[in-house]
């Protein structure tokens, strides 16, 4: 089963936001939690975001997993109503520029810094939590020749939040994981889907297209 969490506790929210949450909980459907949008009155005004590269899940086998991942999470944005995901050369160029290293891209700051000089409103920077792949094995039989066979299942994880570049904060953040036995990308893709779906839903309502 996918991992849902949210990353930020849930006060109550302000008076003009409760009919926007029971919105919400009906497009979700009964049983299925929502997530933590305690910013939603920010949220509702953002048009353009950013994404940072994000760090690569631990081992040696994992290098350049975080570039698979920010891959499947720009797809993932471009699903949401009414956003523009600034494109990755265009960041690239302001981190070249700035000389910021890998490290200081997990610094919420920095990643105001950059989401200014590119004219995001948010940026979205984060980690691949976990990037595995499984054998199972199972048992066949082909006519009267039998034996064992076995198929590799993919699991990514991945961290994400998203930074209000007025102000540095943190205005939504979630974990995720997905998991698939056709290879890292469509778990990736999984997994950016599980953590963008309250974020989706939130679009969705406030802007005017139902899913």
């Amino acid at each position: 089963m996918n991992a849902h969490l949210s990353i930020l506790r849930k006060p109550a929210p302000a008076p003009g936001l409760v009919l926007i949450l029971a919105m919400l909980g009906g497009v979700v459907g009964c049983g299925e939690p929502t997530s933590d949008l305690r910013y939603q009155d920010r949220l509702a005004t953002v048009n353009k975001i950013a994404v940072l590269p994000f760090v690569d899940a631990p081992g040696d086998h994992a290098k350049g997993s975080g570039n698979i991942v920010v891959n499947a999470v720009v797809r993932a944005l471009l699903q949401c109503e009414g956003i523009q995901v600034i494109e990755r050369s265009r960041i690239k160029s302001v981190i070249d520029e700035r000389k910021f290293q890998q490290a200081q891209l997990s610094d919420p700051g920095v990643a105001s810094q950059i989401g200014k000089l590119a004219g995001a409103g948010l940026v979205f920077l984060g980690e691949v939590t976990q990037y595995e792949a499984q054998q199972e094995y199972g048992h066949v039989a082909v006519y009267v020749v039998s034996g064992g066979a076995t198929e590799r299942t993919h699991r990514v994880g991945l961290s994400v939040r998203a930074v209000d570049v007025s102000d540095g904060r943190i205005v939504y953040a979630e974990l995720g994981q997905g998991v698939d036995k056709k290879g890292y990308s469509q778990a990736a893709k999984a997994a950016a889907e599980e953590v963008l779906k309250p974020l989706r839903h939130f679009y969705s309502i406030t802007r005017g297209r139902k899913k």
